[in-house]
């Protein structure tokens, strides 16, 4: 490797991220930042800095293909609309009244995550947007702390897309024509409503990529869990990378104020 320019100190990156220098050492230990063992201490390439931003980059409005909905269509009893948006409706209710910071307790990487399970369900022509879709979309979106917990447990979205065209048994039903309306299955309802109340449970006034990923956890009789069986995944395993991830850094995703 040719270094070129001079190496900053765990100090310097910190502030140029505007974090804790704490948070710098989780990076590295996680293996999200790369990084020099020099003396006991750590030294930064630019250009490694640099990468490591260009991941975290989340487009402003991602590229999902439109659904048309059938006149009269409701998703939870409410008009036809886009997925992140049944979904920040549906929420506040099952807060029961509570107030959503800054208008949308969903973090900018969890709405991110549900544009791309929709995307998902679109591309693969389903007649209804499952919990699968869910899973191949949290671990596709690479950045958040469900992505960092699938891959702990190894667990990429190549890996699951790869296994399930090997099983096309655990893939959805078919679109009976091209412009019939996607659905929301009662599985998705089920794992959202629950990643809304580990967000209450964990008392956060946000809900997260782990939070999403935790109450997919909750149906063990989804397509989306006996994929990972097919993997021998174990969800315990993953369950406790997706608490770790709140834990270690629980503001990573959390709205800004």
């Amino acid at each position: 490797m040719n270094i070129q320019e001079p190496l900053l100190t765990t100090e310097d990156v910190a502030k140029y991220l505007n974090v804790e220098v704490v948070t710098v050492r989780r990076l590295v230990g996680r293996g999200e930042l790369a990084a020099f063992r020099v003396g006991g201490e750590f030294r930064f390439a630019p250009a490694d800095v640099e990468a490591f931003l260009k991941r975290q980059y989340l487009p402003a409005h991602p590229a999902v293909p439109s659904v048309s909905p059938a006149p009269g269509a409701r998703y939870f009893g409410e008009p036809w609309l886009s997925l992140s948006a049944v979904l920040s409706r549906r929420e506040q209710h099952t807060a029961r009244g509570a107030k959503p910071a800054r208008g949308e307790r969903f973090t900018e990487r969890a709405q991110h995550v549900l544009a791309l399970t929709q995307a998902e369900a679109e591309q693969q022509q389903a007649a209804e947007i499952e919990p699968i879709h869910l899973l191949l979309a949290l671990a596709a979106e690479g950045g958040g702390g469900a992505a960092r917990a699938l891959r702990e447990c190894g667990l990429t979205v190549e890996t699951l897309r790869a296994t399930l065209a090997q099983h096309p048994d655990l893939a959805s039903a078919p679109r009976a024509a091209l412009d019939q309306p996607q659905a929301l299955a009662a599985g998705i309802k089920q794992a959202l409503e629950a990643a809304v109340g580990q967000a209450n449970k964990l008392r956060h006034d946000y809900v997260s990529t782990a939070h999403l990923l935790l109450g997919l956890l909750d149906d063990a009789q989804s397509a989306a869990m006996r994929l990972l069986t097919r993997l021998n995944a174990k969800p315990e395993a993953i369950r406790k990378r997706a608490v770790a991830a709140l834990k270690d850094d629980p503001g990573h995703e959390a709205p800004r104020q």
